[in-house]
């Protein structure tokens, strides 16, 4: 028998502009592009992402990417 896992869909507040933290690393920062286990980025909402390009909020910060599993809401 084989068990078969649904990937849970992503938070609906997941969108690009949003602030969040990432949790791996205590950083604060905006999403900016989403990205699909295809590669496929986004600048808009994607249906299943799995990680996050985010820009710290310090004007001229670094831009970081994170697993969607590792963001939560500010």
């Amino acid at each position: 028998m084989s068990t078969t896992f649904r990937t849970p869909p992503p938070p609906a507040w997941l969108v690009p502009g949003v602030r969040v933290r990432d949790v791996a690393t205590d950083g604060v920062g905006v999403v900016v592009l989403l990205q699909d286990a295809t590669a496929e980025v986004s600048t808009r909402r994607i249906r299943r992402p799995v990680r996050a390009l985010l820009r710290a909020e310090c004007w001229g910060g670094p831009l970081w990417w994170a697993p969607v599993a590792d963001l939560v809401t500010v």
